[in-house]
């Protein structure tokens, strides 16, 4: 343990070490914060911090297919694990690198689906000190894991978990352009595809629509390398459009439709080179490009008024919007009913979407009225916002955002009545 008169750090290598510190900070009446520091921090008034970026064991379980690790595990790390048993999850499309402790706690929610889809158990310190497994169907009325995915880390702290496995198997990647109009039509075949990420354009009424189908291992045709090496030229010029592009927008928005345009040609020149190519099914992308900007998940029903209304709005604020929304189709859902955590976004068919108009980690940029009127809008359509764009705050209408607000806080009181644990992932109490 490190730290002066205030805040004490600890970084404890096992389940063990991390029941003993809260179990002296529930003694003593101190509070305590954790993470695995892959998610963005807030500043939380905690007396103890608990950093979990040193568990890191991992295991391999062939009698049950599964796969057990612990919370600073990263996802690029349980993916290659996994796959070296030949083995895969089912986390598709665009996936950040977050640590295990950190997707759970924030109800990672990505291309096709969340971690819940394949989580099986966690191994959970209470707020008390003790450690215990929790599942999906706890035996004797005890605690589920509905309280802890998208539990914002109040109920518990994760100490190692265990995925569900399935078949290895590549994606074969398609993709065109086409406008909003004609994607409605669409979106019902695009739904059963394994993920499909829609990169819509609403200065310009485009969408470049990239789906995936599975294909076995030894049946795949690999990209070749020239291929590869234009789309890397192509992801570079979309990349450095997509950063200069709202900084020059927001000092000449009559600028914003040709900025679009050349994201819109460099995007689709990098698409160009994957189509009916094979790849892993997951790509990866860092925790500091996925966790910023807003992010809700709407019913796939609303999802083509809301993009017309999305489009009046950003006609008004062209100095925002040239950079593209993405599109994430989410139409599997969690399994039954009661698999659904208490405040993440929704089950069923549905759409996450994704825009970096705002960056997320800056508080006073939640309050601008530009960026309260799109949420407005989305809320509109039966939105729900996502948790795992970046440090959230914790407004006085969550409840009204999130249906299960109330169940989940009365979780937490019969979980942790002193309110020992604090969150590390929203910014103000949750209470």
């Amino acid at each position: 343990m490190t730290g002066g008169a205030g805040r004490r750090k600890c970084r404890p290598l096992t389940s063990e070490q991390v029941g003993r510190v809260v179990a002296q900070a529930s003694e003593n009446a101190l509070t305590v914060a954790h993470s695995a520091g892959s998610f963005p921090a807030v500043s939380v008034d905690a007396d103890v911090w608990v950093d979990l970026s040193r568990l890191r064991h991992a295991g391999f379980s062939l009698e049950h297919d599964t796969i057990t690790v612990e919370a600073g595990v990263r996802l690029r790390e349980l993916l290659a694990a996994a796959e070296r048993e030949t083995r895969g999850l089912q986390l598709y499309g665009l996936v950040p690198d977050l640590a295990v402790a950190d997707a759970i706690a924030v109800g990672l929610t990505g291309s096709s689906g969340g971690v819940a889809r394949c989580l099986d158990s966690c191994r959970v310190v209470g707020p008390s000190g003790e450690v215990s497994s929790v599942s999906w169907s706890p035996e004797g009325g005890g605690r589920s894991l509905r309280e802890l995915v998208c539990g914002l880390g109040c109920l518990g702290i994760v100490t190692s978990a265990t995925f569900r496995c399935g078949p290895l198997h590549l994606a074969e990647e398609y993709s065109y352009e086409c406008s909003t109009n004609e994607l409605a039509g669409q979106l019902p075949r695009l739904s059963a595809a394994l993920y499909a990420d829609l990169y819509w354009f609403p200065l310009l009424d485009r969408v470049v629509v990239v789906h995936a189908s599975a294909v076995r291992w030894r049946l795949a045709y690999r990209q070749p390398r020239w291929k590869r090496v234009l789309e890397t030229l192509h992801w570079g010029w979309f990349h450095a459009m997509n950063w200069l592009g709202p900084r020059l927008a927001w000092y000449w928005p009559s600028l914003a439709c040709y900025l679009s345009q050349k994201q819109l040609e460099a995007l689709g020149g990098a698409c160009r080179h994957r189509r009916n190519c094979c790849f892993r099914p997951y790509s990866l992308v860092s925790p500091a490009r996925y966790c910023r900007g807003v992010r809700w998940v709407l019913p796939l029903d609303q999802l083509n008024a809301a993009l017309l209304e999305l489009e009046d709005w950003a006609e008004m604020h062209p100095h925002l919007c040239c950079t593209p929304v993405l599109l994430s189709l989410q139409a599997r859902d969690c399994g039954a009913a009661e698999r659904v955590p208490l405040l993440a976004p929704r089950a069923g068919p549905s759409c996450a979407v994704w825009a970096d108009w705002f960056d997320s980690r800056s508080i006073t940029a939640g309050f601008s009225p530009a960026m309260a009127g799109l949420e407005a809008l989305l809320q509109r359509r039966r939105g729900r916002k996502c948790w795992s764009a970046g440090p959230a705050y914790a407004s006085p209408l969550i409840g009204q955002t999130y249906p299960g607000f109330a169940a989940w806080l009365r979780a937490r009181l019969a979980a942790d009545p002193g309110h020992t644990l604090r969150s590390a992932y929203v910014a103000g109490e949750l209470c």
